[in-house]
């Protein structure tokens, strides 16, 4: 439980900075915006699953103790 938890918050965590990071170049300072947009969009998707796992694992706590 905590192990998954944990790794939901990484994907989210990390996500979010790879994301700040591209917006402000911070983190690719020479990249095109073509490949900008993509390593955002997979940044985005990266978000999404922990995102999605935090959500599933709240849901099924809140059902557990129903």
């Amino acid at each position: 439980m905590i192990k998954s938890l944990i790794t939901d918050l990484a994907l989210v965590i990390g996500g979010a900075y790879v994301i700040y990071g591209v917006g402000n170049y911070q983190l690719f300072p020479n990249i095109s915006e073509a490949n900008a947009a993509g390593v955002t969009l997979v940044a985005i998707s990266i978000v999404a699953m922990g995102l999605m796992g935090l959500f599933g694992k709240t849901y099924g706590f809140i059902k557990a103790a129903q």
